[in-house]
């Protein structure tokens, strides 16, 4: 007899979740939300452990207001996230709980934080009684006047996608309009103190859908696009130099050329993200016509055109 097929591991958290983010190798944060109040779902950054095996009931929660956060982007040190809110942004510490308890003690509550499900009266069943156990605490970097998170705006239109460089003074960000930008925190000596654009990069024809710095230069930034890959000015995914404010190299993928190829084919393609490997190349992720594609691709070691790269 055939062995039988491990059941999915899956857990509700009782809201639409959009985002999620490793805090170490077995916490994570997972946020959503219902929006405004009156959906009657809360909107919240949770705790939850991954054991290799079993994902955790949320083992402590924090309230966003009558925002649901979008994206979290870690610190690079993993002290903190930053959530989205449309074009809006919030720092949220996230601090190990020095009393986590080895039996089934809670966390206290507070003014931005769910208490554990075992102080509720609405824990209903023995997964929540244990939410104490959570390894970490989530609570605004920052407060505003009316107690909430001090957000910083950022853009008139929706923050899609983000990324710290390595010292976390920088974050790259890629608006809904396409733009790519860098922000710096307002205060360096706290960088809860807000972020403000500092500098437009570039601008692809449509919505920037990934973005992250190169391991091995903060100055190097990778992104990819919503738009066009078809188009010979566009190409959908490239690198661009922070400090030149331009394009460095485009990436066309042999894989739309093989498409076009075919007699009367009609192309359509963009890229849904791209990422630094640890040896320095380049993954792109490509949909051409309903079909997806991971390519790789390496930088050209000739000193005499750095910028090129090979598929």
């Amino acid at each position: 007899m055939a062995p039988k097929k491990p059941k999915p591991n899956a857990k509700k958290f009782g809201m639409p979740l959009y985002a999620s983010a490793w805090v170490d190798e077995r916490s994570l944060l997972v946020a959503g939300g219902g929006g405004k109040k009156s959906s009657g779902i809360p909107n919240r950054v949770c705790v939850a452990t991954f054991d290799g095996e079993t994902l955790s009931e949320p083992l402590f929660s924090c309230h966003t207001d009558e925002t649901a956060p979008q994206a979290l982007v870690m610190f690079p040190d993993n002290s903190r996230v930053l959530c989205v809110f449309g074009g809006d942004v919030a720092v949220y510490d996230v601090t190990p709980n020095p009393s986590a308890p080895k039996s089934d003690s809670a966390l206290a509550e507070d003014e931005n934080a769910d208490p554990p499900a075992s102080q509720r009266d609405d824990a209903s069943n023995e997964a929540e009684a244990g939410a104490g156990a959570s390894p970490y605490v989530v609570k605004p970097a920052r407060v505003a006047a009316d107690g909430s998170a001090a957000r910083s705006r950022l853009a008139d239109c929706d923050v899609k996608c983000a990324a710290f460089s390595s010292d976390g003074a920088k974050l790259a960000v890629g608006l809904e309009d396409g733009t790519v930008a860098v922000c710096e925190w307002r205060d360096d000596d706290d960088r809860a103190g807000g972020l403000a654009v500092t500098s437009e990069i570039g601008k692809h024809a449509d919505a920037v859908t990934g973005v992250c710095f190169s391991p091995d230069d903060d100055d190097v930034l990778l992104t990819t696009s919503a738009e066009s890959a078809v188009s010979r000015e566009n190409a959908g995914a490239a690198l661009w130099s922070v400090a030149k404010k331009q394009r460095l190299f485009a990436f066309r993928d042999p894989a739309i050329a093989a498409a076009a190829a075919k007699r009367g084919a009609r192309v359509v393609a963009s890229h849904r993200a791209a990422a630094f490997r640890a040896d320095g190349d380049v993954v792109t992720v490509l949909n051409v016509n309903g079909q997806g594609y991971v390519s790789r691709w390496t930088p050209n070691r000739n000193p005499t055109n750095r910028d090129a790269w090979k598929h």
